[in-house]
């Protein structure tokens, strides 16, 4: 993927991060307005989310806040990735790529050798070593989760461009890193 541009438009924005339905509020011109305007993006991602069905609800006075957002900002329909499945579709926001470059293809994978599965973006190893109490096994020891989604985060590559950027509950992040690994 190539790295977003230090002056980026809305439509290269979406164009790098497309993959889930994304409600974004741009400018924020009512915020902060004693400090010096700073250009701000926030992106509200909603798993699942019907972009016709909440415009409706929107538009009945259902969603006041998610209105009130809007009318502050946009509100953007993402395509979403082939299958559109939610740990495929957040590791191609999150990436900016296709499953073919993050390596989330479905909700599980398994593993080459004993063809067991498991959850497709992260795992970790057994203890090797446990401590037994009755019924009870303990695990004393072993590795911790490991991300298995490859590629930077868009916040990354965010931050690489000079832009402050900051991710709050991202899904398909766990185990987060503090920085992707060269």
């Amino acid at each position: 993927m190539s790295p977003l541009p230090t002056n980026f438009t809305r439509r290269q924005f979406i164009r790098h991060a497309g993959g889930v339905a994304a409600m974004g509020a741009f400018g924020f011109p009512n915020i902060g307005k004693s400090r010096p305007a700073i250009p701000r993006i926030l992106i509200l991602g909603v798993d699942g989310m019907d972009p016709k069905l909440t415009m409706k609800l929107m538009q009945k006075g259902m969603l006041p806040n998610c209105k009130r957002l809007m009318g502050e900002g946009c509100f953007l329909p993402l395509r979403t990735t082939d299958p559109p499945q939610s740990p495929v579709a957040w590791s191609s926001f999150i990436s900016g790529t296709n499953p073919g470059g993050h390596g989330i293809f479905d909700f599980i994978a398994r593993d080459e050798k004993t063809l067991v599965p498991h959850l497709s973006t992260s795992k970790s190893e057994p203890s090797d070593r446990t401590l037994t109490l009755g019924k009870f096994s303990l695990p004393l020891g072993g590795s911790g989760p490991e991300l298995l989604r490859e590629g930077p985060t868009l916040w990354d590559l965010l931050a690489d461009a000079g832009y402050d950027a900051t991710a709050f509950r991202a899904p398909v992040n766990f185990p987060a890193v503090s920085k992707r690994a060269k």
